[in-house]
C-alpha cells in the first residue's frame, strides 16, 4: 500500500516536472496553442475574428466580446466548457507572466487526471485495492499523450466517471444524464461510451423501461450537451456550419478510407500496442478474445451486470478504433483501457473461474509494462528548439510588418501554417495585424482575394501574374502584388 502511494506520487512529480518544458508561446503544439488563445482572448477581450468591429461603444463592445468568446470562441471542435474551465482559472495569471497561464493550465490538467482516477477508486473500488487501481490505470496506453499536449480526454474521463456514479450507483438519472451529455459536448468521441451506457440501462439493467423515462434521459442528455457546447442553441446557420465543419475536419484528418487500409490499420494499431506493452501481438489478441468470452459469459449468465458495462465498452471501443480508424493515435485507447481496469478491479472480489484469474493476472502484467513505458517516456520527455524555424518565424514577421506599410486597404489578417512555430499578437509581435491558423489550405491562394493579406506556409503553390512569393528558409509568404 505504502509502496503504491510512493509510486503514484513519483509519477505525479514526473508529470509536474514536464510542465515546465517548452513554455514560450511560439513553440506550443496546436492543441495547447488553441487553448491558450481561448484564455488570452477572453482575458484581454481580444476580438480575434473581428465580429464586433462595427460596434463604436467600447463598453458594449467589450461585453459582446466577452460573452461571444465564452460561448462561441475558439474553433469549436471541442466543447466550449473545455476551454472555459481554463479561462476562469488560468486567465488572471496573465497579470504576472505570459508563461504562467501555460504552467497553471498544465498543472490543472494533471490534477484533473489524477483526481478522476481517485474519484472512481474512492466511490467504486474496495479500499484495499484503491491505490492499486490508480497505479495500474496510469499504465494505460497513451496516458502520457493526453497531457502533452493537453487534450480534453481527461475532462471527458472525469465527467464520464461522475455520470457513471450517478447512473449506476446512486440511480440519480436526471443529473447522471446531464453529465453524460456534458461528456459528449466536451468531445464527440465520448458519444460511444455514452450511447452504450444508455442502451445498457435499457437492457440488460432494465432501469429505463418506458417511453417517459427514455424521453427524460434524452432531454437531460441534450441539456448537458448544451452546457458543454452552448453555441449549438444559437439560431445562426454559420455557427452550426462551423461546428459541423470542425467536427468533420477532426474526423477525417489523416484518415484513409476503410476499405483500402483495413488490414494495414489493424496491423499498425497492434504494432503500437506491442511497443507500449512489450508483448507479442498474438498474445494481445488472445487476451482480447478471453475478454470477449468473459463479456458474453457475464451477459448470458447475468452476473456482474453493472460492472460488465466497462468491459462491454472496452471490447467495442478497441474493435471500433483498430478496424475503422486508420490514424494510429494511441491516446484514443486511454479511456478504454482505464475502463478495462475499472471492470477488473470491481469484479476482483468475485473472480472464481480460472479464465477470470488468468485475465486479471495478464492485465497486471500488461499494466506494469505500460507503466514502465509511461515512466520512461516521461523521464526522457524534452524539447529541442529548431533554431532555423525560430529565425524564419521572426524574419517572416519583420517582412510582413514592413510590407503592411505599403498596403492601402489591408484586412490586417495573416494565415499561418498551424504545424509550424506560431506567433501571437502582443505576445510575439506588436503589429496591428492578426495571425490565424490556416485551416483553408485546400483553397490554396484564394483567401488572398477576399480574406487575408498574406499566407505563410511551407507548401509550394503555383502563382499567377497577380501573386508574389517571398521565401524565407522553408517558409513561403504569398501575397497579392496590387492590393
Amino acid at each position: 500500500m505504502r509502496l503504491t502511494i510512493i509510486l503514484i506520487f513519483s509519477l505525479l512529480v514526473l508529470n509536474i516536472k514536464n510542465i515546465f518544458i517548452k513554455l514560450e508561446y511560439i513553440y506550443l503544439f496546436v492543441d495547447e496553442r488553441q487553448l491558450i488563445d481561448d484564455i488570452y482572448n477572453v482575458f484581454f477581450l481580444n476580438d480575434e475574428f473581428e465580429r464586433f468591429s462595427n460596434v463604436s461603444n467600447l463598453y458594449i463592445k467589450k461585453i459582446l466580446i466577452f460573452f461571444s468568446e465564452i460561448i462561441i470562441g475558439g474553433n469549436l471542435d471541442y466543447g466550449r466548457l473545455w476551454s472555459n474551465v481554463f479561462v476562469f482559472i488560468c486567465a488572471p495569471f496573465f497579470f504576472f507572466s505570459d508563461s504562467l497561464p501555460i504552467i497553471i493550465e498544465r498543472l490543472l490538467l494533471v490534477l484533473i487526471l489524477y483526481f478522476s482516477l481517485f474519484y472512481f477508486s474512492r466511490h467504486f473500488v474496495l479500499k484495499k485495492y484503491q491505490s492499486l487501481f490508480v497505479l495500474f490505470s496510469l499504465g494505460a496506453p497513451g496516458i502520457f499523450y493526453v497531457l502533452n499536449p493537453p487534450k480534453p480526454d481527461v475532462l471527458v474521463l472525469l465527467t464520464m466517471f461522475i455520470a457513471i456514479k450517478l447512473l449506476l450507483k446512486d440511480e440519480n438519472y436526471n443529473r447522471g444524464f446531464i453529465f453524460l451529455g456534458i461528456s459528449i459536448g466536451i468531445k464527440l468521441t465520448s458519444l460511444l461510451p455514452a450511447f452504450l451506457l444508455g442502451v445498457y440501462l435499457i437492457y440488460p439493467l432494465n432501469k429505463i423501461n418506458d417511453i417517459k423515462k427514455a424521453t427524460r434521459a434524452i432531454l437531460y442528455t441534450i441539456l448537458g450537451l448544451i452546457i458543454a457546447q452552448p453555441a449549438i442553441i444559437i439560431p445562426y446557420p454559420p455557427i452550426i456550419r462551423r461546428i459541423i465543419s470542425q467536427v468533420k475536419v477532426a474526423i477525417i484528418y489523416d484518415q484513409e478510407s476503410i476499405t483500402s487500409s483495413l488490414f494495414a490499420s489493424i496491423d499498425n494499431w497492434l504494432l503500437s500496442l506491442e511497443n507500449i506493452f512489450s508483448i507479442n501481438r498474438y498474445i494481445l489478441i488472445l487476451f482480447y478474445l478471453f475478454l470477449v468470452f468473459e463479456l458474453f459469459t457475464n451477459l448470458y449468465k447475468k452476473i456482474n451486470l453493472k460492472e460488465t458495462y466497462f468491459l462491454l465498452f472496452f471490447c467495442i471501443s478497441v474493435l471500433f478504433h483498430t478496424v475503422l480508424i486508420s490514424r494510429v493515435w494511441i491516446y484514443y485507447l486511454m479511456i478504454p483501457f482505464v475502463f478495462l481496469g475499472c471492470y477488473l478491479f470491481l469484479t476482483l472480489p468475485y473472480k472464481k473461474s480460472k479464465i477470470s484469474k488468468i485475465v486479471f493476472s495478464f492485465y497486471l502484467i500488461l499494466s506494469l509494462n505500460g507503466l514502465v513505458t509511461n515512466i520512461y517516456t516521461q523521464i526522457n520527455y524534452g524539447f529541442e528548439e529548431n533554431k532555423a524555424w525560430t529565425s524564419n518565424l521572426y524574419e517572416s514577421l519583420d517582412f510582413i510588418e514592413n510590407m503592411y506599410i505599403n498596403i492601402d486597404s489591408p484586412y490586417n489578417l495573416v494565415y499561418w501554417d498551424p504545424d509550424y512555430y506560431f506567433p501571437k499578437q502582443k505576445l510575439t509581435y506588436d503589429g496591428n495585424f492578426k495571425v490565424l491558423e490556416n485551416w483553408d489550405n485546400d483553397q490554396k491562394l484564394k483567401p488572398l482575394q477576399d480574406k487575408v493579406d498574406f499566407i505563410v506556409t511551407r507548401e509550394e503553390f503555383s502563382t499567377g501574374i497577380n501573386y508574389s512569393k517571398k521565401s524565407i528558409g522553408d517558409l513561403n509568404i504569398y501575397f497579392l502584388i496590387d492590393k
